[in-house]
């Protein structure tokens, strides 16, 4: 999945776990997890990863 594709995704999911009142950063931080393993894990996406796992974790404590 190209990385903009990821992007993408993760802004749509995020929307949907506030719909669906998934509220606890753990549900989120699991969920994202789960996806991130089946992930080409290499330096080239790490970063951006990481930065989507800390977007995530700062908009679960901020909604």
């Amino acid at each position: 999945m190209p990385l903009e594709t990821t992007s993408r995704f993760f802004d749509t999911y995020i929307l949907y776990q506030k719909e669906k009142n998934y509220k606890t950063i753990d549900k989120i931080k699991t969920n994202f997890l789960v996806f991130s393993k089946f992930q080409l894990i290499n330096k080239k996406n790490l970063a951006k990863l990481s930065k989507l796992y800390l977007y995530m974790t700062y908009f679960s404590e901020n909604y």
